[in-house]
């Protein structure tokens, strides 16, 4: 896989970002592992994606229906919006059947056999953030909102 820049949004070319941690390495934190995750939505790294779930938490999810939402969705924008301790809040935009979708959550981490893993989430404090139509498209696809998505 060439992969130019990281997906993740941080600025880091993907082979000094997300590229170790999808490789097996260790995320230093659990905002590293929640971008790590996002890349892997973004280049379908399914099976990436199902390990950097808890132990816990692994058995409920839903692998079929998982791959097939994969399948259908195109990641564009990650935004992290606030990161302590065992917590991440972000934003992320998708397009799915040819429609902009917005995913704002918090979510939870537990530190586990030597790696941080996604636990759970729950409702953000904050109210999300509606790009203005002058604004690059969330969608990732470097048109203003206005002329794209909006």
């Amino acid at each position: 896989m060439l992969v130019e820049s990281c997906p993740c949004c941080s600025g880091k070319s993907y082979a000094a970002c997300c590229g170790p941690i999808h490789a097996g390495g260790a995320a230093a934190s659990p905002e590293t592992l929640m971008r790590s995750r996002f890349a892997a939505h973004a280049l379908g790294l399914f099976d990436y994606i199902l390990a950097s779930w808890s132990d816990e938490a692994r058995p409920a999810v839903d692998q079929a229906g998982l791959r097939d939402w994969l399948a259908a969705a195109q990641f564009g924008h990650l935004r992290v919006i606030a990161a302590q301790d065992d917590w991440v809040e972000f934003e992320c935009w998708y397009k799915q059947n040819d429609q902009l979708e917005q995913l704002h959550d918090r979510s939870y981490f537990v530190h586990e056999h030597g790696h941080w893993r996604y636990h759970r989430s729950e409702a953000p404090r904050s109210k999300p953030s509606v790009p203005g139509r002058n604004d690059p498209c969330p969608c990732g696809s470097g048109k203003k909102h206005k002329k794209c998505c909006g």
